[in-house]
């Protein structure tokens, strides 16, 4: 049931690489927030 979600968040991953360090912590802290990153290993992204 996760594997939508976790393929729309991947793409959104892949675009946040090209855009503002700012905007890319934003964005994760939001989706942490959510709780959407529990399960994902995307800290170094931060």
């Amino acid at each position: 049931m996760m594997s939508e979600p976790l393929k729309c968040l991947e793409q959104i991953l892949d675009h946040l690489v090209g855009v503002q360090s700012w905007q890319r912590q934003f964005t994760i802290h939001c989706f942490r927030s959510a709780g959407f990153l529990e399960n994902l290993k995307v800290d170094w992204y931060l």
